[in-house]
């Protein structure tokens, strides 16, 4: 197992924010660093029921070894250097006794805290700047972790994490284009079923059939049609799972919903490959023939999509990007549904720089974004059009191309 990262950029970003350690606690940065992707919010491991937290640290000197620390019983696969545990082994109270305090003795940092301090202590590190990712510390962690260092002085690392993380690996893109692939394959899947009659549910199983054949998991799948669905009492089918963590919300749509002629309408899907890197990709469809209105709004969409991809390069930033794509909309009387028009991706579905007003964040080669132009009207239902992209020196790479015509997506016309 090998890191999906390029330490000297990670020594870099420390050097430049005065940190001699940084230290992941949330799930997708221990994820990231180590290789070991928790189940929820935070990495953790459960012992007898209770949650016992994981952490990575890596040091800014790269001749230093990189840390994992974890619970006794957690011996879970990751590719960091060195290997710490902390508590107690859920099984020693079961031994005689003599054997018992033997073995307890030998355990001497009860704490991940505890832990940490030994290790940083014999590390040369126990007065170190230590970044974290304070967006997902719990209080009373960070609390202990600061009585178990006194010497230490914490610094907010969170924006450093995402400054690591925009700008990807070749091994992490080499992830992330398989997951694109899988998501083109399960797109045509879902609408070599669709045509007039066809329930809902049919097209949400050709979709996941696709995950499961190709060895990708489920991360969400957005349908939606109208407006006669939405007439029909239809709402949103809608589902989500990240990393494995199921969380279904129930909207009253019945998966015998079906496709009616007239509708316009969405299918946005989502899997992961190689834990977790994502795929996020929509596509317009029609059952029948499309209104001249819907023909109105989709040209605005799809110039909108148009001026953001070939306005991509390293340099711009993030905020050009929204104003560029919104005039489109903006000139045929339109409003994105929600104020942005695109995002990064990775091991998050949405992640930094977000296609917003606000976010001056310069492109650099090695990004991942998504274009993504979604319209919402009470006529029309919603509409969303997106596709990934890579951004190279020259411009930007299309990752997903599914439907394409002279290098633009079409709308889809279901029979």
């Amino acid at each position: 197992m090998e890191p999906v990262f390029e330490r000297q950029r990670a020594t870099l970003l420390m050097e430049q924010q005065g940190m001699d350690l940084l230290l992941g606690i949330g799930s997708h940065n221990v994820g990231y660093m180590s290789g070991y992707w928790g189940r929820s919010q935070y990495a953790e491991f459960l012992v007898d029921g209770e949650p016992n937290f994981v952490l990575a640290a890596l040091p800014k000197d790269p001749d230093q070894a990189s840390l994992f620390i974890a619970h006794v019983a957690a011996k879970v696969a990751n590719w960091m250097e060195e290997q710490r545990y902390y508590g107690r082994s859920p099984h020693l109270e079961s031994l005689a006794p003599g054997i018992y305090h033997f073995l307890s003795d030998l355990e001497k940092d009860t704490t991940l805290a505890e832990c940490l301090a030994t290790a940083l202590a014999e590390l040369g590190l126990p007065a170190a700047t230590i970044g974290l990712d304070l967006d997902h510390t719990p209080v009373n962690l960070f609390q202990e972790l600061r009585d178990a260092l006194p010497q230490a002085t914490f610094v907010d690392a969170s924006s450093l994490f995402w400054r690591l993380r925009m700008v990807k690996s070749e091994e992490e893109i080499k992830r992330i284009r398989k997951a694109a692939r899988v998501g083109e394959l399960a797109m045509q899947a879902a609408f070599d079923v669709a045509q007039e009659g066809v329930s809902w549910g049919a097209l949400w199983d050709a979709i996941e059939q696709t995950y499961e054949q190709e060895g990708a998991e489920h991360a969400f799948i957005h349908l939606g049609f109208g407006p006669k669905a939405r007439q029909d009492g239809a709402e949103w089918e809608y589902e989500y799972v990240q990393s494995g963590c199921y969380l279904p919300k129930e909207t009253g749509i019945a998966r015998d919903k079906l496709l009616w002629r007239g509708d316009v309408g969405r299918i946005d899907l989502g899997c992961f490959v190689e834990k977790p890197y994502h795929c996020d990709l929509a596509r317009v469809a029609v059952v029948g023939e499309a209104t001249d209105e819907m023909k109105r709004v989709y040209a605005a969409m799809v110039e909108s999509y148009r001026r953001i991809a070939a306005a991509i390069k390293p340099g711009v930033e993030a905020a050009k990007l929204f104003h560029i794509g919104y005039r489109p909309l903006a000139d045929a009387g339109l409003q994105p549904t929600v104020v942005l028009l695109g995002h990064g991706l990775g091991v998050d579905t949405h992640e930094p720089p977000w296609l917003v007003p606000t976010d001056h964040t310069p492109l650099q080669a090695g990004m991942v974004l998504t274009i993504e132009v979604v319209v919402y009207t009470d006529q029309l239902w919603s509409m969303n059009l997106e596709d990934m992209v890579l951004v190279t020196e020259e411009g930007c790479e299309f990752l997903t191309t599914w439907g394409h015509i002279d290098g633009l997506p079409q709308m889809v016309v279901m029979s």
